[in-house]
């Protein structure tokens, strides 16, 4: 099963419309973390949601450092925006998932992308149960597509070499930008993804909900 990542700003109805249009069976909206009780509040109002839609609804929770240990606390799901140091934030605050790796603002060496991910970082995030995202809105909102087009494909194949869970969604920020499991999949492939780990990668959210 499929659950699309996106984040919502009050406009959860029309994430919802556009998801039933194109046959998305989950949905994770995703918010900042504030505090407990916020995360309750969120809760309670996706509890209420999920009465207008046969779609399924949860919540995920962003953050960065040790806010992501308070997430944990709460059994919530959090999920990491990779920073410029990839390799810190998936050894030692174990984020459920990290995502836009490539987006990092060093530039590429000379042999090889500078893709946030090396050898000892996906040792850690393999280690640590840590799954790396790829953001299809990163895609589309591209300025140096070329740069990140090879970025994700050397991550791509690191993950796979170093057996790193991997998952594909939108992250989008408006609804528009969502698209349906097939064409993500369908894109990924494209892009040197194999057949097995691109089903995996369209699965690998609802397997971590459980």
């Amino acid at each position: 099963m499929f659950y699309d990542i996106v984040f919502p700003e009050n406009n959860e109805g029309n994430f919802i419309a556009i998801a039933e249009k194109l046959s998305i069976e989950g949905m994770c909206f995703a918010y900042r973390f504030v505090d407990k009780k916020t995360v309750t509040d969120i809760k309670e109002a996706i509890d209420k949601l999920q009465q207008t839609t046969k779609i399924k609804l949860k919540a995920v929770f962003q953050a960065a450092g040790n806010k992501i240990y308070k997430i944990h606390d709460l059994k919530e799901i959090a999920i990491s925006e990779a920073p410029e140091s990839s390799r810190d934030v998936i050894a030692k605050y174990k984020p459920d998932i990290v995502y836009s790796l490539e987006l990092s603002k060093r530039k590429d060496f000379a042999k090889t992308r500078n893709s946030g991910l090396d050898k000892a970082t996906c040792q850690f995030a393999n280690k640590n149960n840590v799954i790396v995202a790829f953001s299809f809105s990163s895609i589309i909102n591209s300025k140096n597509l070329l740069q990140l087009l090879g970025r994700i494909k050397q991550n791509i194949m690191l993950c796979k070499k170093y057996r790193v869970k991997t998952a594909i969604a939108s992250f989008a920020s408006e609804p528009y930008g969502m698209r349906s499991p097939h064409d993500l999949k369908a894109f990924f492939l494209s892009l040197g993804m194999y057949t097995a780990n691109a089903k995996a990668s369209v699965e690998a959210v609802s397997e971590l909900l459980g």
